[in-house]
């Protein structure tokens, strides 16, 4: 009997014998596992390890490989940026000089990626003469028909990255078309967008909410909120029509905008904000009114809170603690038998806060009635003492 002799296992058999109610569900055929079949099902897997292993060793090389590239490069980048970044270019002299060997290294695709992410990222930490300079080391390089065509990409990632590389390398020429970009599908793409017309045009560039018709999240309007700290204010004449939008988050935004920057002229437009559907914009709307609070603001805000929910009513009183005036003792004082606890302490503090007479009538309050009022002044005197 040779080595390679048969071996049969009647599968169907033994099956049937431990499991009979699947035998039902193999093949009256012989099924028979056979001792060459082993052999050959075994080579397979060990073809198809071989194949990742080897899969795997090349992966990692090329990426060493890539790596120790790009760290050759550095080297040389980086005493290209620390001369760009000292170096003073007068009137007739407006070009860095740079080796004609390293003009031709970013040719090189890895290399192209990498030194425009060097370039972008040290852009971004510099200011006045040491940044324009790296602009045009990015010229220089001819990197910017790069950026340019990454717009048109298929890939979302790409697109973003190509307008990150060219607001943040000042490219002004390109405003158009990347305003064109503030109302993509792709969230990532849009913000980028959005970022890159308010880096280049200050305030003028929030001219993309007269169109965006995508959620702006909260991350991206903290965000713009920010990148418009850096740049000098300029009045905004679309203010009240945002304040309209059909989108609640240029609306949020706005209110936002509004409590930022103390626009007082829009004061009517924020008020009916009250009124509008969503939670998170009446929460907003009396945040923003209490920062720009006129004569009439409180008698608004305790207006709304009849018709709000918890929350916002919340909301209400705390800012009511800021700007009630003695004109609001009565109906503050009435709100300390509001059923719920919360809002009595928070009523109490509008009350204590809104003038001396106030702190006078909880304290007596707490004297005909000590449970709970007589907590609540003990907490109230307390934090007015802090």
């Amino acid at each position: 009997m040779t080595p390679l002799a048969t071996l049969s296992i009647n599968v169907a058999g033994i099956t049937a014998f431990y499991f009979p109610p699947i035998e039902g569900l193999l093949s009256s055929s012989a099924n028979v596992i056979t001792q060459e079949r082993l052999y050959d099902t075994a080579i397979v897997f060990l073809i198809i390890t071989a194949l990742l292993v080897c899969a795997t060793y090349i992966y990692l090389y090329l990426n060493k490989k890539a790596f120790f590239y790009k760290q050759r490069i550095r080297k040389q980048l980086d005493i290209w940026i620390s001369k760009a970044i000292l170096e003073e270019l007068g009137e007739g002299n407006q070009e860095i000089s740079i080796p004609s060997k390293f003009k031709r290294i970013v040719h090189h695709p890895i290399a192209r990626q990498f030194v425009i992410d060097e370039l972008v990222a040290t852009k971004k930490g510099l200011t006045g003469a040491a940044a324009s300079n790296i602009v045009q080391l990015y010229l220089q390089l001819d990197l910017r028909d790069g950026s340019i065509k990454k717009m048109d990409h298929k890939k979302w990632y790409v697109r973003a990255r190509g307008i990150q590389e060219l607001y943040v390398m000042e490219q002004s020429d390109m405003l158009l078309r990347i305003y064109r970009q503030t109302n993509s599908k792709n969230e990532f793409v849009r913000m980028e967008a959005q970022t890159g017309i308010v880096h280049l045009s200050g305030f003028k560039g929030l001219r993309f909410l007269d169109i965006v018709v995508y959620p702006i999240t909260e991350w991206q309007q903290l965000k713009l909120l920010d990148q418009l700290s850096q740049v000098p204010f300029v009045q905004m004449k679309s203010l009240g029509k945002w304040l309209l939008s059909a989108n609640p988050s240029v609306v949020l935004f706005a209110l936002r905008i509004v409590e930022t920057y103390q626009q007082f002229q829009v004061h009517d437009g924020v008020a009916a904000c009250l009124h509008h559907e969503l939670e998170p914009v009446r929460m907003q709307a009396v945040r923003t009114l209490a920062s720009i609070a006129g004569d009439e603001t409180a008698d608004m805000l305790l207006e709304a809170f009849a018709k709000e929910k918890f929350t916002v009513k919340l909301c209400i009183l705390d800012h009511l603690a800021v700007i009630a005036t003695p004109l609001l003792l009565n109906p503050l004082y009435q709100l300390l038998d509001f059923p719920n606890d919360l809002i009595k302490l928070k009523a109490a503090k509008a009350l204590a806060s809104c003038s001396p007479e106030g702190m006078e009538a909880l304290q007596k309050k707490a004297a005909m009635q000590p449970e709970p009022y007589q907590q609540i002044f003990l907490h109230v005197q307390s934090e007015i003492k802090a």
